[in-house]
């Protein structure tokens, strides 16, 4: 009876052993395929452009009305995007996504709901992977005063998984560039602030009812970070959002940027 019970749950053990392994394996497959997926079409369509000492380039602010332009030097490498055929694979892709040293280099894509790209990529295929996507209430020309952009916390760092490196001061400090580039233009923001928000909560809003409202706003937002940042806030200004999950259901790591200008040499 001892004997019987004893090789009992050894076969259970080894069931147990069989069915993580499996698992374990299926995570490594699903993960190699997404990487796959994303690091193909990052090196057919999103060329490079090393940015050297010879030629400058500038992320320049539009002339407002009576003012000069502003422009800001950019060391970063400065991509060259083939939006002709990403649109032929996908119509909903809107931009590309970048920032320098992370593997933050995704088609941008947008419909008409926030559930569609949850688990598809920008070429359709169901995976855990998903997109990174705008806010479907938002204006894909990125003319809205607040603009909200979504992607999954990946353990293997893609996706928006290497947002988590931002709980460090020193990158923070060394890596407050977002690219954003669309058929039209080349967007640069600056990340004025980072913290763990409420999934859902104020920090989602898209909607002001005057630019009194946007400012205390944007002040807020300023305020919650991490980090102490200096970004003068205006009534004009127009802000990103990065969101990904922390691992807690109802927290959201988010990222806060301030567009000063598009890429010009």
């Amino acid at each position: 009876m001892k004997r019987k019970i004893t090789l009992g749950i050894f076969c259970i053990f080894c069931v147990c052993l069989v069915c993580a392994l499996t698992k374990v394996i299926l995570i490594y497959v699903t993960y190699q395929k997404g990487n796959a997926i994303y690091g193909q079409i990052a090196d057919t369509v999103a060329e490079e452009i090393k940015v050297d000492s010879e030629v400058e380039w500038y992320a320049e602010k539009p002339k407002k009305k009576g003012q000069k332009s502003t422009k800001e030097s950019i060391t970063d490498p400065v991509l060259k995007v083939d939006f002709a055929s990403l649109q032929k694979k996908n119509p909903d892709i809107i931009g590309w996504i970048y920032i320098p040293d992370t593997v933050i280099s995704y088609p941008l894509l947008q419909t008409t709901d926030n559930e569609k790209y949850l688990h598809k990529t920008y070429d359709l295929q169901t995976s855990i992977f998903g997109s990174i996507f705008m806010d479907c209430q938002n204006q894909a020309d990125f003319s809205d005063q607040h603009t909200i952009i979504y992607g999954h916390n990946m353990r293997n760092g893609s996706m928006f998984g290497s947002l988590k490196k931002y709980y460090d001061a020193d990158f923070f400090q060394k890596h407050r560039k977002i690219y954003i580039y669309t058929p039209k233009e080349s967007r640069v923001y600056q990340i004025f602030s980072c913290h763990v928000a409420k999934a859902g909560g104020s920090v989602y809003q898209t909607d002001f009812t005057d630019g009194k409202a946007f400012l205390q706003f944007a002040e807020g937002l300023q305020k919650s970070s991490y980090y102490q940042t200096q970004e003068e806030l205006e009534k004009a200004s127009k802000l990103i959002t990065l969101s990904t999950c922390t691992g807690a259901e109802e927290k959201r790591l988010v990222l806060h940027g301030i567009y000063i200008g598009n890429v010009v040499q």
